[in-house]
């Protein structure tokens, strides 16, 4: 079997916070096997850095560019100078909710935009029909003097 990984997380604990936006920052350093599932780490995570007696977290692993990513056997090993983040936060903590900002047109809105773009759309053509019917004599005339040359 391969060697252990060893993978260093940053743990900030956002869950502890005071409501001042200060979170404790303490570095640790796992062993990850490559088979090893999602609850697996899960476990050893919440072993290695002391979270046993709680409940309701959640875990948030973040990579050097803070972008979230999964807690799975694949994790790349890091070194200490750039750990992975993991945020220890409460269930719906960071969650605030919003008012609904989608506005949904009426079906009244709707159709009349499409009746004004489909008026707009004839007038346009009606505004091009006497060329059109000019410059169809024109090419047609054009291919039979080419026709009638050859």
């Amino acid at each position: 079997m391969a060697d252990p990984k060893k993978i260093w997380i940053e743990l900030v604990r956002k869950d502890a916070d005071s409501g001042e936006g200060v979170s404790t920052r303490i570095s640790k350093c796992i062993e990850v096997q490559e088979g090893d599932t999602g609850q697996q780490i899960r476990d050893n995570i919440i072993q290695t850095c002391n979270l046993c007696n709680l409940n309701n977290i959640v875990l948030k692993l973040r990579n050097h560019r803070g972008s979230i990513i999964p807690i799975t056997g694949h994790l790349s090993q890091n070194s200490v100078t750039r750990p992975y983040m993991l945020e220890v936060v409460n269930v719906h903590q960071n969650i605030q909710a919003q008012p609904r900002s989608v506005k949904i047109k009426s079906y009244n809105e709707t159709t009349k935009e499409k009746i004004l773009d489909i008026i707009s759309r004839i007038e346009k053509l009606e505004a091009t029909a006497p060329t059109l019917n000019d410059r169809r004599n024109a090419r047609i005339n054009n291919e039979m003097f080419v026709c009638f040359i050859r």
